[in-house]
């Protein structure tokens, strides 16, 4: 992976690995977020999902390709002025192909980095990548109202995420990943509605106060839009 390229996905390497769901029933607001979404059934019934983003960061200009067939295969691809990686993962490895042709495994870390790029996912399956999700009260974003809801990464670390009390979309999902330099929050921005669901065609993270990272997505294609991976995935 090429110094720019470590760099600009440095934090999003940590960001809401693939945990436990909690036993309880899950807060009114995230019912209400996920409706707003397009619905629990819908939600669940995506089968493959391909976005792919301009970003900018501490470094520079990038961009950014994932696409991910679910339940648990995922392409990630990112790529700036000095280079490009490109990544596959599955439930049983993840590897990359090296210039010469040769594949090189990699290790069980390396498929939470490329999952933590997943971010629509990220909100449609929050009660399947975080747990102990619990109702904090009420805030506010941009002087919109919000519902707070509490809840766990994987690790067991912090995580909250402030969703509208005017259309129940989230306004910001909000980290505290170790190592990073202060909580890491993603803003979203820009909702569309694509093949029945809604998603965000932008989004800010910022981590403390002096990173800043933004990707405005270019295309978001759910369904059979990976189908041409498929045979990688496989190899």
């Amino acid at each position: 992976m090429n110094s720019r390229t470590r760099m600009a996905s440095l934090l999003l390497t940590l960001l809401a690995l693939p945990g436990a769901a909690a036993a309880s029933e899950p807060p009114a607001a995230i019912d209400a977020m996920l409706s707003a979404l397009g619905g629990r059934e819908e939600l669940s019934g995506l089968r493959s999902l391909a976005v792919e983003a301009h970003c900018t960061g501490p470094q520079g200009e990038f961009r950014t390709t994932v696409e991910s067939l679910l339940p648990d295969s995922t392409y990630f691809a990112q790529s700036s002025a000095e280079g490009e990686t490109v990544i596959w993962s599955t439930a049983d490895r993840t590897w990359r192909r090296k210039a010469d042709g040769a594949i090189e495994e990699l290790s069980p870390d390396v498929r939470y980095f490329v999952r933590s790029h997943e971010f629509h996912l990220l909100l449609f399956q929050i009660e399947d990548r975080f747990a102990n999700h619990e109702a904090a009260g009420v805030g506010e974003w941009n002087d919109e109202p919000c519902r707070l809801v509490t809840m766990e990464d994987e690790s067991g670390a912090p995580a909250s995420i402030c969703i509208s009390s005017l259309n129940d979309l989230p306004l910001y999902l909000e980290l505290n990943p170790q190592g990073a330099e202060g909580p890491v929050r993603v803003m979203f921005e820009d909702w569309r509605e694509v093949g029945g669901l809604r998603y965000f065609f932008a989004f800010t993270l910022t981590e403390g106060p002096g990173r800043r990272f933004t990707y405005d997505y270019e295309r978001i294609e759910p369904d059979g839009a990976t189908a041409g991976r498929e045979a990688a995935w496989s190899e």
